[in-house]
């Protein structure tokens, strides 16, 4: 007798083997990246001066949006409870003298980091003047003709060269000033987490008498808009400085032209 056809209504269940079942079973969970270490702590130098050690979160943002738990938490330098402990004790310092100064405690704090982005921005500036003496040495090159000798004001006389040195430059100013702005902008987020840690553990350690003339205003104007300009004090108040560099060469002479700086 012959067999009948499958039909459509006929149900057909897989069969798993053991071993399959056991690999499934074996799949390991997926951590989500909240209970992960910042990779940040472990990063190799040349990862935190180039930023890449955030790319896979920006990777992971491209895909889909992103969730709490796909956020690492804070480094352990960067915790509110690390900052305001170096932060008191310099704080303890300051209110032994007859007028504190809250400006000078958080110096204090964070005076190795100042410096050293500083630094960086110092740098960066300085190889960003140099870049117009190139580009002046390149349109001589350029405007000179081929029956002379060649001379420029940084001494090259071959095209390539500078054009190879203007790149280089760029790519090395523009690098530093990169990092420095983000060391800044991490140094301002800390100055402004001490800010508003303190602001809060002084209100609640203070009495109801003590705060019946405080409003809540009061306090989240310190909290917030104080902090704010705290940070925003680390992350422009450099190019106060900084400026001052380049007013003080406002102009680069071209053979036949100039070049004004602003």
């Amino acid at each position: 007798m012959a067999s009948r056809p499958p039909r459509d209504k006929d149900v057909y269940a897989a069969i798993v083997t053991p071993k399959a079942a056991a690999a499934d079973d074996a799949v390991e969970p997926v951590v989500p990246w909240s209970l992960v270490r910042n990779p940040l702590e472990s990063a190799h130098w040349l990862s935190v001066v180039a930023i890449s050690w955030i790319g896979p979160l920006i990777s992971k943002g491209a895909k889909a949006p992103l969730t709490e738990a796909d956020v690492w938490p804070l480094p352990h330098s960067d915790t509110a409870e690390v900052l305001y402990a170096e932060f008191r004790q310099h704080w303890d310092v300051e209110q032994t003298k007859p007028a504190p100064a809250l400006w000078y405690a958080i110096y204090r704090t964070f005076r190795g980091r100042i410096w050293y982005s500083f630094s960086l921005y110092v740098v960066s500036g300085a190889l960003m003047l140099v870049q117009p003496i190139l580009i002046k040495s390149m349109l001589q090159f350029l405007q000179q003709p081929d029956d002379r000798p060649i001379a420029t004001s940084v001494g090259i006389s071959n095209g390539y060269v500078l054009a190879a040195a203007l790149s280089i430059l760029t790519i090395v100013s523009v690098t530093i000033g990169d990092y420095g702005q983000y060391l800044a902008n991490h140094l301002g987020v800390n100055a402004k987490l001490v800010l508003i840690d303190t602001v809060f553990k002084k209100v609640l350690c203070m009495s109801g008498y003590a705060t019946k003339d405080l409003s809540t205003g009061d306090i989240v104007t310190m909290a917030s808009v104080d902090a704010d300009r705290m940070f925003f004090g680390f992350l422009m108040g450099y190019w106060t400085f900084i400026r001052l560099s380049y007013s003080s060469k406002d102009e680069v002479r071209m053979p036949n032209d100039s070049l004004a700086l602003g």
